[in-house]
């Protein structure tokens, strides 16, 4: 049922309804004598349509999903090799973890991991790319710890496939999957460029130009740019000349348009809060591959830029307090390279623009006034400008356009502390 919801797009009116079924499902994985009549596909689906209806779990301890996974565990080891999870039941439950932000027990994660690389060796029962797609970016969104063997493994069987069965999605989101987990090296791009290059010729082929296979690739374009990014050595590094190379090619098979990002929650009260404070700063800017909420300009041009993301409840993993999740890590680790990144919390649906210009005070304290001290409020609120001149080293205006601009697709690498929940999370779509 809730998979035919799920493929209807269609939420039931009374979300109990989906309860009832978590409940009722995870008392049969409790129930020894009911585990005959549960098998991996049912588990898998069950997870699989849950993520698809962007469902707000009532897990708080996280046990009913713990608990899914190991039943999938025990599955693996059924005398009954039919009883056993195909390829597609372990990537479709990890790609549910991923969207439900739930980590899987360790144990759990590498048996079906173990599973799946011995899949890539079995005439008949052998993953698709898709399946390879979806568990490396589990992985690399949950932050899950994946081992040499089964991450070389996945990748050989990914590239070992015939072009005509690999989608370019597919081969973006394991080079980018490997760059956020930092498995990713040289040779591992280079030999999915040539997948992807080898792709490209067949799209052409079948659609005599290369504008028809175009658009699907926007978003491919971005990931291994990104990746490539990540691999970017240092200035004089014996590796730069490869390293430009692989750009080369890059360039000539996808290039990049670092489209400006839509407009995201809690940007207008940042750009309020920022006006209110005097802060002159920058909404358009691309720092490297990524477009950051808004850049404080110093006065010093060799002074270190201050960049600024929102933070928010929905970048979190919810089984493991602090823990950002990896596209938000990345993003954090890429802008890095850049300036010194501060997070503004940010809480959708209460954060007025006093709030916003509190925590943007807050955020940016021990990296503007490390030694001096904040500067004094005057009776209305705002900080002194004459000494926010003289403490900032940053361009304060009497007053600050807000542009409509947007933040870009998230990534940072710091375990940060969370914010406060005090409602159901959000799930990542």
């Amino acid at each position: 049922m809730v998979w035919a919801l799920a493929q209807l797009k269609h939420s039931p009116k009374d979300a109990r309804l989906l309860d009832e079924l978590c409940v009722y499902m995870h008392s049969l994985v409790m129930a020894q004598g009911s585990r005959g009549r549960l098998g991996a596909q049912a588990v898998a689906n069950m997870l699989w349509g849950l993520a698809v209806l962007q469902h707000p779990l009532k897990d708080p301890d996280g046990r009913l999903l713990d608990d899914l996974c190991m039943y999938m565990h025990s599955l693996l080891q059924a005398e009954d090799l039919r009883r056993r999870p195909i390829a597609q039941h372990i990537a479709n439950m990890l790609w549910a973890l991923a969207q439900l932000k739930h980590a899987p027990p360790g144990e759990a994660l590498s048996a079906m991991l173990d599973h799946l690389v011995a899949l890539c060796l079995t005439p008949g029962l052998q993953p698709k790319s898709q399946n390879i797609s979806n568990c490396f970016l589990a992985c690399a969104e949950l932050g899950l710890a994946m081992r040499p063997a089964q991450m070389e493994g996945l990748l050989k069987h990914l590239l070992g496939l015939h072009v005509s069965k690999v989608d370019i999605q597919h081969y973006s989101n394991a080079a980018w999957s490997l760059a956020v987990m930092g498995w990713l090296d040289f040779s591992m791009l280079d030999a999915v460029l040539h997948q992807l290059i080898l792709k490209h010729k067949v799209l052409l082929a079948e659609y005599g130009t290369i504008g028809t296979s175009a658009q699907p690739a926007v978003k491919a374009a971005r990931q291994l740019h990104q990746a490539l990014e990540w691999l970017r050595p240092a200035k004089g590094s014996e590796q730069i000349e490869a390293w430009f190379s692989l750009r080369s090619r890059l360039q000539a098979a996808m290039s990049n348009s670092h489209a400006k990002p839509l407009s995201s929650p809690g940007q207008a009260e940042l750009y309020d809060a920022l006006a209110a404070h005097r802060l002159q700063y920058k909404a358009e800017v691309l720092c490297g591959v990524y477009y950051p909420a808004a850049v404080l300009s110093p006065h010093d041009s060799k002074a270190a830029k201050v960049i600024l993301l929102l933070d928010s409840i929905k970048h979190y993993i919810r089984n493991k307090p602090g823990r950002v999740l990896g596209h938000v890590a990345f993003r954090h680790e890429m802008l890095g390279r850049h300036g010194t990144v501060v997070t503004v919390p940010y809480k959708q649906g209460s954060s007025s623009v006093e709030s916003m210009a509190g925590a943007v005070e807050a955020a940016v304290e021990a990296i503007l006034w490390p030694c001096s001290g904040r500067p004094q409020r005057h009776e209305s609120g705002l900080l002194d400008q004459q000494q926010c001149d003289n403490h900032l080293g940053l361009e304060v205006l009497p007053c600050c356009t807000l542009p409509c601009t947007g933040l870009g697709s998230s990534h940072e690498r710091h375990s940060l502390s969370a914010p406060s929940n005090d409602g159901p999370a959000i799930l990542y779509v």
